[in-house]
């Protein structure tokens, strides 16, 4: 089995940062049930999402805001 290196470890720890960040403290009850009952609270969420994300792997470099990218279009 190969070993995940320090850096791919961080990256992943950051986005689950991200993802709690979004889903809990900047999400308010306006904003979730907009998320749960339209596809523009989804959307918004999802920005929300990616520029969160966006700001914590930014110490990483513009190859990893691709990632980003892809992840927020999938969120």
């Amino acid at each position: 089995m190969r070993k995940v290196g320090a850096e791919a470890l961080s990256f992943v720890y950051r986005l689950l940062l991200a993802h709690f960040l979004a889903d809990f403290p900047l999400q308010p009850t306006e904003l979730y049930r907009l998320k749960t009952e339209s596809f523009w609270g989804s959307a918004l969420h999802g920005l929300v999402f990616g520029l969160v994300a966006l700001f914590m792997v930014a110490p990483g470099g513009a190859p990893l805001w691709g990632m980003v990218a892809l992840l927020t279009a999938f969120r």
